[in-house]
């Protein structure tokens, strides 16, 4: 099976192999994963944030590096709470 075939979105065309479908991220991470992903981020996120300060010729390299891993977190549990939401509705 194709990456095209598991891919459930629209974009076909636009997307040839299929890497941003949640076709392909369900065969690669399970869901309690996907949610440990996205809580340790977000707590060393909120500790980056509050407990240092690092800047390189005026960029806060901390401040980026909070939001990439917020942003992290935040990709990891909507994905968590979509697969939960899918599999209640299947079972019920």
């Amino acid at each position: 099976m194709s990456a095209d075939d598991r891919c459930v979105c629209s974009h076909k065309d636009y997307n040839p192999f299929g890497l941003f479908c949640i076709g392909v991220l369900d065969m690669v991470l399970k869901d309690e994963t996907a949610l440990s992903i996205g809580m340790i981020s977000l707590a060393i996120g909120i500790l980056v944030g509050r407990f240092t300060s690092f800047e390189v010729a005026g960029f806060p390299i901390s401040a980026f590096v909070e939001g990439v891993l917020t942003g992290l977190s935040l990709v990891m549990n909507l994905y968590y709470l979509v697969r939960r939401s899918k599999k209640s509705r299947t079972q019920s």
